[in-house]
């Protein structure tokens, strides 16, 4: 070869790495601005939903109105079933945009956006640019994973902690020279963690983190005194002051947060969301589609992942999801949104075996064809089926919400056309991003389905009619188990006493409650005496009452599950 191609040559690799890098970081850009419009789309467009959003944006406007960032309250009375954090965060956005469905969600929402970035970037040092494409592009269009991030609970902003967490830690862990801080970062994450849902944090972190060097043989040489001792102080600076001012606030507050709110959820069966031990097993695929039906790139994504290889980031990712999946596994209470932080760490290792599969340039098969023929099936029942169910039960469902399951089941049979469509073209590369567009078109679908069916748990209609006739001296209840009305002061922008104490505040003292609550008794006293007031309660409540009583009560607003009523 002559010395002029050897210089062509060396120029020319320079150039292709360069077009290729402008190349990733145009997609990525893409991707990004689509998770971004996937998780702002219509999003203060739907009323909160109760108990679960109404519950947090209520915390949040009592933090701003009383000015006490350390006790969070609700309806008055001190709320310690979670840490502060996430209060904090959504009275921060409430403080800086007004306080509305859309400042409240926005928080779940960036930190969802934060999650794809996340992914990219470690995929991206780990994995190569490919996979931290289709990363990206799987996190952000994945249906469960934008559910979660457009709902106004806990688990987005934690989930995106405890991943960062686990992220940083596998940072240090591989060599360089900024290992040390990557630690320090990792740290500093769980702090936040630990301030965002508690001692789960530790488990969701420490756990993986010491199986994983137990497996690699890794353990004393990564945990050096000195390291240690600097994470430590990292952690505890981030995360004990509150709990130290909530002790001195509170006494007994550590332990009853520690013993009630995690160890006894744990292992009681006395809670709420008991479910067999394998309810993950079936949920955690069905978080995963459509890239867990596809076996192909599956068995790409798991081969040749030997323990023995320290630095296969896929080992340590899968150990992770796999040990937190065990965990919730064991616990007696279980929900689908515990297990959000597998997600993202289960995708990273799929996109990997995507990236491999891809570059085989594999002809596309019947194993491709059965699983998008799955897809086209699940439009026609939604379709079909969904809305024979609506037409069937009036009572229970609107006839909109039969229109909304035929447009859904509609997007999702062209969707699974489309995907057929690439199928024919014989190109993995085009079906992952039809595959991938796909999905970002059925979340955008399911918007209006979700709006329409959250008539039913919203007080938000009472509240705006309520408030064209308050004076500032009329008093407002809520009568028993408050849960469904959790919003209600929220949208009155103003406080309103409860009847009883029913629901979550049952176990509290009455010296928590003064001025806040009333006893039953009383309230029906006040009733009898025709005392002016204001109220909201169940129409199962409602229908209990003395019916001598209800004949005096003027009835303002009602629907299938709430009555409005004043005396």
């Amino acid at each position: 070869m002559s010395k002029e191609t050897n210089l062509s040559v060396q120029h020319a690799e320079p150039a292709g790495r360069q077009r290729a890098e402008r190349r990733t970081w145009v997609v990525f850009a893409a991707v990004f601005c689509l998770a971004g419009f996937l998780l702002m789309f219509r999003l203060g467009e739907r009323s909160l939903r109760n108990p679960d959003e109404g519950r947090y944006a209520e915390i949040a406007r009592e933090v701003l109105q009383s000015g006490d960032w350390v006790k969070p309250t609700l309806y008055g009375v001190g709320y310690f079933r979670k840490p502060v954090l996430f209060y904090w965060l959504v009275a921060a956005s409430f403080k800086t945009l007004g306080a509305s469905e859309f400042s409240a969600r926005l928080v779940p929402a960036l930190f969802g956006l934060f999650g794809v970035v996340s992914a990219f970037f470690f995929c991206r040092r780990f994995f190569g640019r490919e996979t931290a494409i289709f990363a990206s592009a799987m996190l952000a269009t994945n249906f469960w994973y934008l559910q979660i991030a457009r709902y106004l609970v806990i688990d987005a902003v934690f989930s995106f902690f405890v991943v960062g967490a686990l992220l940083c830690f596998y940072l240090s862990y591989s060599p360089g020279p900024a290992n040390g801080r990557w630690f320090a970062a990792s740290c500093f994450l769980l702090g936040l963690a630990f301030m965002t849902k508690g001692f789960l944090a530790l488990v969701l972190v420490v756990a993986p983190v010491g199986l994983y060097l137990l497996m690699t043989g890794s353990l004393a040489k990564e945990f050096r005194p000195g390291r240690l001792l600097t994470g430590a102080l990292v952690f505890f600076c981030v995360a004990v002051p509150w709990y130290w001012m909530m002790e001195l606030r509170e006494p007994g507050f550590v332990l009853y947060f520690l013993g009630h709110e995690n160890f006894k959820r744990f292992v009681s069966r006395e809670y709420e969301h008991q479910e067999p031990w394998f309810y993950y097993l079936i949920v955690l695929p069905l978080t995963l589609l459509p890239w867990s039906l596809y076996l192909r790139p599956l068995r790409e994504a798991f081969s040749d992942m030997r323990r023995e290889e320290r630095r296969d980031p896929r080992l340590f990712l899968v150990t992770a999801a796999l040990t937190m999946l065990l965990f919730f596994s064991l616990s007696s209470s279980k929900l689908p949104t515990y297990i959000v932080p597998c997600v993202p760490l289960l995708l990273m290792v799929f996109a990997e075996g995507w990236r491999r599969w891809t570059a085989q340039a594999p002809r596309l098969g019947r194993g491709e064809m059965a699983a998008v023929s799955l897809a086209v099936l699940a439009g026609i029942l939604t379709m079909i089926g969904g809305s024979w169910v609506v037409t069937r039960h009036p009572q229970k469902f609107t006839p909109r919400l039969a229109a909304d399951l035929q447009i859904l089941g509609g997007g999702v049979l062209a969707g699974a056309v489309f995907c057929l469509r690439s199928l024919k073209r014989g190109s993995s590369n085009r079906f992952f991003y039809a595959l991938v567009f796909s999905m970002a078109a059925l979340s955008l679908l399911f918007t209006p389905l979700i709006e329409h069916m959250n008539d039913a748990y919203t007080t938000k209609p009472f509240a705006e009619y309520l408030k064209k006739n308050l004076t500032p001296t009329d008093e407002v209840f809520i009568y028993d188990y408050p849960g469904p009305f959790y919003d209600f002061s929220f949208y009155l922008q103003r406080d309103v006493r409860m009847v009883g104490l029913e629901g979550e505040f049952k176990h509290f003292e009455d010296r928590e409650a003064a001025g806040v609550s009333v006893p039953k008794e009383q309230f029906l006293d006040w009733l009898r005496q025709k005392k002016s007031l204001y109220c909201l309660i169940r129409r199962s409540d409602f229908q209990d009452l003395d019916p001598v009583l209800r004949e005096g009560l003027l009835i303002l607003r009602q629907d299938s599950r709430k009555v409005l009523f004043k005396t």
